[in-house]
């Protein structure tokens, strides 16, 4: 699947496995830990499948199931708490976080 030219210098792509990657999504953040990505061996330009692409998105809307399989990659999403503080003083703020109240 790697193995091309960089489009930014004339590094090789090479696939790595890291530990945690984070992808930023408009609902939030999410990390997939152990996964195959691309990385150019001269600037470090970081290259993703669309497979993996597809998967953060379906994680992030809720989709796909956050349950691990063995030596696959898992997946630990953190969406934005959004704080809603009361005009009046004295009065507690709320927080939602993925659709729950806290």
């Amino acid at each position: 699947m790697y193995g091309y030219k960089c489009e930014y210098c004339d590094g090789t792509v090479r696939e790595v496995f890291v530990d945690r990657e984070a992808f930023k999504h408009a609902r939030g953040f999410v990390i997939l830990e152990h996964v195959p990505v691309g990385i150019c061996d001269t600037c470090g330009h970081r290259y993703y499948h669309a497979s993996l692409l597809r998967r953060v998105e379906e994680i992030a809307t809720g989709r796909k199931l956050l349950v691990p399989l063995s030596g696959s990659p898992s997946a630990v999403i953190t969406l934005r708490a959004h704080c809603h503080p009361e005009r009046s003083e004295g009065s507690a703020a709320s927080c939602t976080a993925g659709g729950q109240t806290t």
